[in-house]
């Protein structure tokens, strides 16, 4: 009878695929396998060529899911411009909205911004995507954060895109515009 060490070390030696011996990570039942002889060694070519198909596989699945994902979208830039600003005191809220259903809700895009002792007021978004907008705006004159209401109506004045006179309540609809290229809006505030 051959004993467990010259099987191992004939299979390691004789050129088939280099298992180790039982001490090492090898489960028990596949070390004694090899050892009792009864286990078919896989031949190194085959597994060198298994492990290669597997790396190249997976190298070109990252690839591509990178390539998908930082892949430049061109962006566009946004010029919000106030003119009619009669008190110079507070901050312009800003938001812009990409869904109807968050025209009186939050906004996906916020911004404030102290109004300017004089002149127009420039306010500008960035690197924004191609897409369906609507901004809407509101002077926050004591600066608390919120919009004042008396009965129902606002107190400080406030603006939508493209709506430069209430006959109602605002629509998204009515606000919204296709952001396609580079664009410049003009806002008139609003004091009821």
């Amino acid at each position: 009878m051959v004993s467990k060490e010259l099987v191992f070390k004939a299979a390691t030696w004789s050129g088939t695929f280099p298992f180790a011996p039982k001490s090492c990570c090898l489960s028990r039942p596949f070390a004694d396998h090899l050892h009792q002889g009864t286990f078919e060694p896989v031949k190194p070519t085959a597994y060198i060529i298994m492990k290669l198909i597997l790396f190249a596989t997976t190298l070109l699945a990252s690839v591509c899911m990178n390539i998908a994902v930082l892949a430049p979208t061109k962006t566009y830039k946004l010029t919000i411009t106030l003119s009619n600003i009669i008190e110079r005191k507070g901050t312009i809220r800003v938001g812009l909205i990409t869904k109807a259903e968050k025209f009186m809700g939050k906004a996906d895009i916020d911004t404030v911004i102290l109004v300017p002792a004089e002149g127009p007021m420039v306010i500008t978004f960035t690197n924004l995507p191609a897409g369906t907008y609507a901004a809407r705006l509101h002077q926050d004159l004591n600066s608390d954060g919120k919009m004042e209401m008396e009965n129902g109506r606002p107190t400080e004045p406030f603006g939508f895109s493209k709506i430069a006179m209430l006959m109602g309540p605002p629509s998204f609809e009515a606000a919204s515009f296709q952001l396609t290229e580079d664009t410049e809006l003009k806002i008139v505030l609003i004091s009821l």
